[in-house]
């Protein structure tokens, strides 16, 4: 009997992190919960969906699926998405911010300065620039002329696929889909 339970137990728990909210009468777009933007497109992928592309003319429906589908108590809920207009921003992250009860919204870049050691700088290295001491080698560079080099042709590059990189982990929003 306890084996039963805590079958069913995983069962409820499973389907509850895998429980895709779909809006009465809005085919397009689906609301998956809380996960890192790692697992976003994946978990959309898995539902049948791909991570939403949100555009001038699907923003209205897909702010209508988050505010009737977020779980977040708040007004304003972040919701990740793959891009706005097809720019993806260079794969930081984007957000969607919709208000739950205008349905009103704005797209933002994701960043957390929090976790990243962007303006510290060391206080040796601040100390070592204030008092710079001239090496041989740049003494030498003072005495030959610089001479610059004919630019470079290069053959036509190939594209690069897109990689929807992670630079949010840990941090876990809820998931705007749109049907594939």
């Amino acid at each position: 009997m306890k084996f039963v339970s805590a079958l069913l137990v995983a069962a409820i728990a499973f389907v509850g992190i895998n429980a895709k909210c779909v809006e009465e009468a809005n085919e397009e777009f689906f609301l998956l919960p809380v996960t890192s933007k790692a697992k976003a497109e994946e978990r959309c992928i898995e539902n049948g969906g791909v991570l939403a592309d949100i555009t001038s003319v699907n923003y209205n429906s897909a702010a209508s699926a988050v505010a009737a589908c977020t779980e977040a108590e708040t007004t304003n809920v972040d919701v990740w998405v793959k891009s706005w207009n097809s720019d993806t921003y260079n794969n930081v992250g984007i957000l969607m911010n919709v208000n739950k009860e205008s349905k009103g919204f704005t797209i933002h870049q994701y960043f957390e300065y929090t976790k990243r050691d962007v303006f510290e700088v060391a206080e040796e290295e601040q100390a070592a620039d204030a008092n710079p001491t001239p090496t041989a080698v740049e003494e030498d560079a003072a005495e030959t002329p610089y001479v610059q080099d004919p630019p470079h042709q290069s053959e036509a590059e190939e594209p690069i696929d897109e990689v929807f990189v992670d630079d949010g982990v840990g941090t876990k929003y809820e998931v705007l889909c749109q049907v594939a």
